[in-house]
């Protein structure tokens, strides 16, 4: 594997490409079996440079000359790309979309004649790149491995460059736990259910990839729930709205459910998220799911932050809003929209014994934290796709679940639960009514209060 940064800053992506013909070709000539591949730059420090950029039409062309050879590792530089491009900086927007035009090598031949490639643009080039952080630094490499295992079958063992998963001690927990969980919904939960082993829970994992709530699949999810041999006391975790939330606008401004893809699921304009009347009728459609959880203590994660740090892809016509200067702010603020109308509609429904996490759970709950340290964080906590988590986030998931399961099973989360009853304790006596002193005394002060006012609860 070759790459070199410096090179490509310095004589920018038509000649480094020329030049990577000339190199593949004399190593060619010098070790006939070996096998040369790109290697994707990553900057170790914050440098004034559009590197991103040339990174991006590098990909193109890489992946016009490669086609049909996985030598050229074009889904990690893929990835590459849009990571840098999102830690990107310093570009001027355009009142419209332009095209420019780069002359690349036609083949891998280094006496071929150039070719054109278009390239479409938003914006002016860049000016300056922000240095990876070392959780994003980490998904790129492990990326790179994997696509060198899946592509040229390379015994790399891409789970000894996966990040660990957190151990029970990183819990609140004194003790890992003996308890059993259940997980429904997609993949971000799913992501949790590592973890939460570590952690001491028996997990019943009955989470899909990609899951939205559709009556199909709403009906497939509620036949394995019932194949579910767990007590009726063991709670269970709800991720039911996250990829039914988020959507777009077409071209028409009617909105839409992401288009999925062979590269995954892409949102061809302005990221929005439901309305609440949707979100209603989402919980209308779950009612299957919610009757075969019954009472269980139920814990519902909300739509978590997306296509914030980064686009659902490359292309500039995919999450068209991205380049807004208040976009970050205005996606977190639907997502408080969005949390606190299921808090309210999941009620209004007659679900009982629940409670909705806050979607800054991922971000390790900072309270007080305002919305710059809150759009900060999520980089941290952004796998490379812009819509999983990493390490951090699975973690801090991970710690959320917990502590919510262990404050519905000490009681501590009264307001969750629909049909629990209240006590009071007075005098070493426990009431499950308590005191009237305290109303009758304020109707009596007020003179709407008559006759003789009570004390305690016990003066009847």
């Amino acid at each position: 594997m070759i790459g070199s940064a410096t090179h490509l800053v310095r004589a920018g992506a038509t000649r480094y490409a020329k030049d990577w013909t000339i190199l593949i070709s004399r190593l060619k000539s010098s070790w006939p079996d070996s096998q040369c591949v790109p290697l994707f730059p990553i900057p170790r420090d914050n440098c004034d440079t559009s590197l991103s950029r040339d990174i991006a039409e590098l990909t193109h062309w890489l992946v016009t000359v490669y086609k049909g050879c996985n030598l050229g590792l074009t889904k990690a530089w893929s990835t590459a790309a849009r990571v840098l491009c999102n830690l990107s900086s310093g570009e001027t927007p355009l009142e419209k979309p332009e095209t420019y035009v780069l002359a690349f090598p036609s083949t891998l031949d280094p006496d071929c004649p150039l070719q054109s490639f278009t390239f479409r643009t938003t914006s002016s080039r860049p000016t300056n790149l922000t240095r990876p952080s070392v959780e994003t630094t980490s998904e790129l490499v492990l990326g790179l491995v994997n696509n060198l295992t899946s592509s040229l079958r390379c015994d790399l063992s891409p789970e000894d460059f996966s990040p660990r998963e957190p151990q029970a001690t990183h819990l609140p927990a004194t003790k890992p736990c003996a308890q059993s969980i259940i997980l429904v919904g997609a993949s971000n939960l799913r992501a949790t259910s590592d973890s939460l082993r570590g952690a001491g829970y028996l997990v019943y994992d009955v989470t899909t990839p990609g899951w939205v709530a559709s009556p199909a699949k709403i009906k497939l999810m509620t036949e394995n729930l019932a194949n579910v041999s767990a007590d009726k006391t063991v709670p269970v975790v709800l991720d039911l709205f996250s990829n039914s939330a988020f959507r777009f606008t077409q071209y028409d401004g009617t909105p839409s459910l992401p288009q999925q893809s062979k590269n995954g699921y892409h949102l061809p304009g302005d990221v929005i998220l439901a309305e609440n009347g949707v979100i209603i009728r989402l919980i209308e459609l779950l009612k299957p799911i919610l009757e075969i959880v019954g009472d269980r203590d139920k814990i519902f994660i909300p739509p978590l932050p997306r296509y914030i740090v980064s686009g659902c892809c490359q292309n500039i016509e995919h999450c068209t809003n991205r380049k807004n200067p208040n976009y970050g702010e205005s996606i977190l603020k639907e997502l408080t929209r969005v949390q606190n109308c299921m808090k309210k509609e999941v009620r209004a429904a007659g679900v009982s014994r629940y409670w909705v996490l806050g979607w800054d759970s991922v971000l390790g709950d900072p309270a007080g934290a305002t919305v710059a340290e809150q759009l900060a964080s999520l980089s941290g906590v952004s796998a490379c796709d812009g819509v999983h988590f990493n390490t951090v986030g699975k973690n801090n998931m991970t710690v959320a679940i917990h502590k919510t399961v262990t404050s519905m099973n000490d009681g501590s989360l009264v307001s969750s639960r629909g049909t629990a009853q209240k006590k009071f304790f007075w005098r070493g006596f426990v009431s499950g009514e308590g005191s009237r002193a305290h109303a009758e005394a304020k109707r009596f002060q007020s003179g709407k209060g008559k006759g003789h006012l009570r004390l305690h609860p016990y003066s009847r």
